[in-house]
């Protein structure tokens, strides 16, 4: 089994999440991530309820959806600011490929 990387490289080092770049979208990705928090919460008051398995399978779903729509914005930013930034900057072939696995380890480590 390949080990996932815990933390950016060396290389990688003026990467940064796309609300650096846009307060907005610091706004946005906080409210995103308090709803996750929130979903979170709210299955595991269920499963200590022992509510149905309707409303956990609903809330697992509001769960994988919040998931999503948090990776797809990070992964729009780190495309958009980290990736075209490195090209642009003349960077290595081997400096923007460390740019493109965490991509990688997003698409690849889903079950």
């Amino acid at each position: 089994m390949t080990a996932i990387p815990t933390g950016p490289s060396e290389s990688a080092s003026h990467c940064h999440v796309p609300a650096d770049f846009d307060p907005e979208g610091r706004r946005v990705l906080r409210a995103e991530v308090a709803r996750l928090i929130g979903a979170a919460q709210w299955l595991a008051t269920e499963l200590d309820e022992g509510r149905g398995c309707h409303a956990a399978l609903l809330q697992a779903s509001v769960l994988q959806a919040d998931i999503d729509t948090i990776a797809a914005r990070l992964v729009d930013g780190h495309l958009k600011y980290c990736v075209t930034r490195a090209i642009g900057s003349g960077q290595t072939p081997d400096e923007v490929q460390s740019l493109l696995t965490p991509l990688q380890t997003l698409l690849f480590t889903r079950r």
